[in-house]
């Protein structure tokens, strides 16, 4: 502790630039999570230090500047302050008070408040939440940054160049939580939206196949009638034109759509085609 403190730094120094690193690799969105260990380079070049500069701890051989960071993130999600806090394994995210103090360091120290919760399980639209920010913070209507980003973008508000940007990004539409890249990417919230509508899709189509195969399975089923059973009908009960000929070539019912043997003796209604003697012609 004596070494810790005679560098003049502890995890105090750490909060401000926690909270700034945390605000924009978010792109100043509540509840989207960073993975911890993407924090440490931003935070080290916004204080102007290097990892490395202060040494390890002699007995876990973990850099100090990592340990005061990790110190500060759980400072912030004492229930006093608010305004962090952790996300599935090695994540952290800032809540709704932490996304405030973030905006108002990034004001200048200006106070600001958030007008609307966000949950964050509901990945929140990034464009309606600007939206808001502006709202509340500039009511002046002056344009406010945000992560680096301007207030309209979603990516982008012109939807041409949104979709190069989702046509040039391969992994779109396999958004999923644990992943790191999805947590820095401006696309998440329509990745995510577009993976739920996907999945909506093939939630539907299997209900579909699902009632169609109870359908069929409660049909009754249509008799199948032996044809050697079957008389066939005299020259007078054949409709008008109809007469028996040998097919001269293969070809299709008519009645029952079975294929007809080249050389079966068949029946043909001119104009009509060729039957099988065992299927009915007048219902043709």
């Amino acid at each position: 502790m004596a070494r810790k403190r005679a560098q003049g730094l502890s995890a105090r120094d750490f909060r401000n630039p926690l909270l700034m690193v945390l605000g924009d690799l978010s792109y100043g969105v509540a509840g989207r999570c960073i993975y911890f260990k993407d924090t440490y380079g931003p935070v080290c070049e916004k204080m102007g230090i290097t990892a490395d500069q202060f040494g390890s701890q002699p007995s876990t051989g973990k850099l100090w500047v990592h340990q005061w960071i990790g110190f500060a993130f759980k400072a912030l999600k004492a229930p006093k302050e608010g305004m962090t806090q952790p996300g599935r394994k090695g994540r952290w995210a800032l809540t709704d008070k932490g996304l405030a103090e973030y905006l108002r360091l990034q004001d200048g120290g200006s106070s600001f408040v958030v007008a609307a919760t966000v949950a964050a399980a509901s990945e929140p639209d990034l464009a309606q939440i600007q939206a808001k920010v502006i709202e509340n913070a500039t009511p002046g209507g002056m344009s406010l940054i945000l992560g680096g980003r301007t207030p309209t973008d979603d990516y982008h508000v012109d939807p041409y160049i949104r979709s190069l940007a989702i046509l040039n990004t391969r992994c779109f539409g396999n958004y999923s939580a644990k992943s790191r890249t999805c947590g820095k990417c401006p696309l998440a919230g329509r990745c995510q939206a577009k993976m739920s509508m996907d999945l909506s899709v093939l939630a539907s189509l299997w209900r579909d196949n699902e009632r169609r195969a109870i359908e069929e399975a409660a049909m009754p089923k249509a008799t199948e009638v032996d044809p050697s059973t079957v008389q066939e009908p005299t020259q007078a009960e054949l409709p008008e034109g109809a007469d028996y000929v040998i097919a001269a070539m293969p070809s299709i019912c008519v009645h029952c759509g079975g294929k007809v043997e080249k050389g079966a003796r068949t029946i043909w209604l001119p104009e009509t085609g060729t039957f099988h003697t065992t299927c009915p012609v007048a219902k043709a």
